[in-house]
């Protein structure tokens, strides 16, 4: 792997050794394309034509996006070398933090997991903008669920939503979302037991 100003510079100074006099240059015409792998939680699961300017949310977009299933906060990535690596997309999605959003090499395998209803399960419903079943992590708030998923919009009710917690349908919680929540990330609050 060589990077654009040394392979010009490389090609000049061979160049110069045949064309003596001559005024060699050297343009990029194409990026170089290679395959990469995807699996898991999203839409459409196979190889795919990608370059090095790609990153993962690219590659997700060419799988035409995640199942509602998908954990986004642990995107596995494996490398040819052998290397792994896991990634947080939402973090990129949220807060901007491109670290979380790296780009992709030849031959990597994208793997997007399944969230563990087993380690928790809340669904939310009511005027929100994305209702449905959510991964709810240890130690989260019900504020940094709710900036975590995006689920707010412009006409959210958050006095008539609530939260539904449990596996179970017959023995499921239901949690009215305390406005002070919403309000306040604190790290000190956590959500009704």
């Amino acid at each position: 792997n060589m990077t654009l100003e040394a392979a010009k510079k490389l090609i000049m100074e061979e160049g110069k050794k045949y064309y003596s006099g001559a005024e060699i240059t050297v343009s990029l015409t194409g990026v170089r394309k290679f395959k990469i792998y995807v699996s898991g939680e999203v839409l459409k699961r196979g190889s795919f034509d990608a370059s090095p300017i790609d990153r993962i949310s690219s590659v997700i977009a060419m799988a035409q996006g995640f199942t509602s299933w998908a954990d986004k906060k642990n995107i596995e990535i494996k490398h040819s070398d052998g290397t792994t690596g896991i990634f947080d997309l939402l973090q990129f999605e949220h807060k901007g933090n491109i670290s979380q959003n790296p780009f992709i090499l030849g031959g990597d395998v994208i793997y997007i997991p399944r969230i563990k209803l087993s380690e928790g399960m809340v669904f939310i419903s009511g005027n929100v903008a994305k209702p449905g079943y959510y991964q709810f992590y240890k130690n989260e708030t019900v504020g940094s669920l709710i900036e975590r998923i995006n689920i707010e919009k412009e006409t959210t009710d958050w006095e008539n939503s609530f939260i539904k917690r449990g596996l179970n349908p017959a023995k499921n919680e239901i949690i009215n979302i305390p406005l002070d929540f919403i309000d306040s990330h604190d790290e000190d609050k956590t959500p009704p037991e």
